[in-house]
């Protein structure tokens, strides 16, 4: 078990309101960061040895052994990995702000090292909604724009990107939004970054990365080190500090938050997919008005699979989605989906007529063989994955359009 050492501290009464989560050491009290004590994360602390792997001891997890925290055990007897009896929840030092050592400094984005599933339940859901409005002190969003996509940069058409970019950071200023993307320097993250940045008004955008923590490069700089009395991290970009195999991706300077989504995994997308929906759906019905909720759109620019199965996590909680066509892969299959199908009349749960497209069976091979010259590394099972989440999402007529 990971032994953070007994210090006494206390917030200090001059801290200004964007440093009211950090507390200065200071003798005579007990107190501890609230982060710490209510935002918890997980860590696998039962190795089991990964079969698969033959060159080195790896863990079922995907960390290797140097990765588990002090204290942990081995079962030999099981190459069954479950997340429910391998991890546990974990408090510790991973929470603050981040310096990007390759910026200026000026702009220190807030962080946290988060469980995947504090989500699910009022108390803990309570608090991380404590987190965004009292201590990180969020300005009241009139919109939410999540915007997902590809991870990995890809090619955009010129004037796409602009439009894009330019939109975005319009819309987001003349609302008062919150943008939601995936955290990381690549593809459509790295798009939105710039998108903000490149304005007059960039630091008033409202920009929050949600991540999984098992995929961020150079994570343990994000780890424990106190630094002028508050917890800034130094995080470096341009190269890997630790581990030179380059797995994952770095975090993206530009955003101004981020949560990190840990289920005791490393080195596996998507962790982050759930906790995400979640939370964006409890942000929209927090601050809607009387009897409405928050307004709120999921946009899809190019992206893998797990970017259609987040646009149809959105869509099925009732929130709009538009799809960037001509943008690439996922964005580009969805639009040739849409071609291919046809409207049919349908009946809701409500016992309501309504519009819905359908593929028939002739239409569901073609768009197989879309599938797989989009994502030609793809098996079997995920080309049919992708094809029963497309159909689910075009029943969802009126919450899906389309631009190009």
């Amino acid at each position: 078990m990971l032994r953070v050492p007994s210090v006494q501290l206390s917030l200090s009464a001059r801290c200004n309101s964007s440093e009211s989560l950090y507390w200065r050491i200071l003798p005579g009290r007990t107190d501890q960061p609230w982060i710490h004590k209510n935002i918890p994360y997980k860590v696998c602390h039962t190795f089991v040895r990964n079969p698969k792997v033959t060159n080195s001891e790896e863990c079922c997890c995907g960390g290797q052994e140097s990765d588990h925290v002090p204290g942990f055990t081995r079962d030999p007897s099981t190459t069954n990995w479950v997340q429910s009896q391998h991890t546990r929840k974990h408090k510790g030092w991973c929470f603050g702000k981040i310096r990007f050592v390759e910026e200026d400094g000026t702009h220190q984005p807030d962080f946290v090292r988060i469980s995947d599933d504090m989500m699910e339940r009022h108390a803990s859901t309570t608090r991380v909604l404590d987190l965004l409005e009292q201590k990180w002190r969020l300005p009241r969003p009139n919109l939410l724009i999540s915007v997902t996509g590809g991870a990995a940069d890809f090619a955009c058409p010129t004037e796409l990107e602009k439009r894009f970019k330019r939109g975005l950071a319009k819309a987001a200023k003349s609302t008062s939004a919150w943008i939601f993307t995936g955290g990381t320097n690549t593809g459509v993250m790295k798009l939105v970054g710039e998108a903000v940045r490149g304005t007059s008004f960039g630091s008033q955008i409202i920009t929050i990365g949600v991540a999984t923590w098992g995929i961020i490069r150079n994570r343990e700089q994000l780890v424990g080190k106190v630094r002028d009395g508050k917890l800034v991290k130094d995080y470096e970009t341009k190269k890997d500090m630790v581990n030179e195999d380059r797995r994952g991706a770095f975090l993206d300077p530009n955003h101004t938050h981020f949560l990190l989504v840990d289920d005791g995994t490393q080195y596996q997308y998507g962790k982050e997919i759930l906790l995400r929906a979640k939370l964006e759906q409890k942000i929209s019905e927090t601050y809607g008005e009387t009897d409405s909720t928050l307004p709120q759109i999921c946009i899809l620019v190019e992206g893998g699979p797990n970017s259609i199965k987040t646009l149809l996590e959105t869509v099925r909680l009732g929130n709009p989605g538009l799809v960037i066509a001509g943008s690439g892969r996922s964005a580009d299959v969805l639009a040739e989906a849409y071609k291919l199908s046809s409207p049919e009349e349908a009946i809701d749960s409500e016992g309501n007529k309504i519009t819905i497209r359908v593929l028939n069976e002739n239409k569901k091979e073609d768009l197989n063989t879309v599938i797989g010259k989009k994502f030609p590394n793809s098996s079997e099972k995920m080309r049919d994955d992708i094809n029963q989440w497309i159909c689910e999402l075009l029943k969802y007529e009126k919450l899906v359009s389309h631009d190009s």
